[in-house]
């Protein structure tokens, strides 16, 4: 009976370590940001993205849309926004915090940065 119990005992342990949960930035400061910036630029080409201050604070969802080209007047030039925004979200697993980029599955340790479970207020898909 011990031989079956130490190996089932054993995989839930490797499981639950390897978890992952919607996690938030904690105790933002320019390196945590520019590790996010990194990350985001190694997951998405282009151009680097603005980002706000408080991304990834309140809820573990980032949304990039490109910047839509207006004329002088405001209106919007036709055949500029083709392309679907990218969603980001960030998570704890192992004890770090990884930006996944949802449309590929790819992921970037944000070296530098703390973060913590989102809280259950937030927990919202966008």
């Amino acid at each position: 009976m011990r031989s079956v119990l130490l190996p089932a005992l054993t995989a839930v342990a490797v499981a639950a370590s390897s978890a992952e949960v919607p996690a938030v930035l904690v105790e933002v400061d320019a390196a945590s940001r520019a590790a996010l910036l990194a990350a985001v630029t190694r997951l998405l080409p282009g151009p680097p993205p603005l980002l706000a201050d408080d991304a990834l604070t309140t809820t573990s969802w980032l949304i990039l849309e490109r910047a839509r080209r207006e004329s002088v007047d405001g209106v919007v030039e036709p055949g500029f926004d083709l392309e679907r925004p990218e969603q980001f979200r960030l998570v704890l697993r192992d004890g770090r915090c990884e930006l996944v980029r949802l449309s590929t599955g790819t992921r970037e340790v944000l070296a530098g940065a703390r973060c913590a479970p989102q809280p259950e207020s937030a927990s919202g898909a966008p």
